[in-house]
């Protein structure tokens, strides 16, 4: 999800409780979309940008190594008007990435927007927090 909050200069140092807001919503939808078959994995979120992954809960159990990450090169080159949201995990040895991605808009920002891209690609990491030495051994 994107914008689930309105931008403004407060909302680049702080966050508001809109994500707990949209998450709570979809999750309710999920649930009744799904008859309770899945259940929230897990949510990044970073000012207006929000990431939901759902598994059945059957895959529960198989799923390792999960891990969220947010990434902010907007204003300054680290607000996160612009950036991405992003889980990781692996399902029995299947490594998987889900990336939501808010970039420079418009035709006329094509370059930029390849720019931003770049940058996402070459900073997001996900590194093991129970490990203090490890600064992204997932890429």
């Amino acid at each position: 999800l994107q914008e689930i909050c309105p931008l403004s200069a407060m909302r680049l140092v702080h966050n508001g409780e809109e994500a707990m807001v949209w998450t709570e919503w979809v999750s309710r939808d999920v649930y009744d979309c799904f008859d309770g078959e899945l259940e929230l994995l897990e949510s990044c979120h970073l000012v207006g940008m929000l990431i939901l992954v759902y598994v059945r809960k059957t895959l529960q159990p198989d799923i390792t190594r999960c891990r969220p990450n947010s990434i902010g090169i907007g204003v300054g080159g680290v607000g996160g008007n612009k950036g991405a949201v992003a889980v990781r995990f692996e399902l029995n040895g299947t490594s998987f990435c889900f990336i939501n991605g808010h970039l420079a808009a418009g035709q006329e920002h094509y370059i930029e927007r390849c720019q931003n891209y770049r940058t996402i690609m070459s900073r997001l990491k996900f590194p093991d927090p129970s490990l203090a030495w490890d600064i992204g051994w997932l890429e």
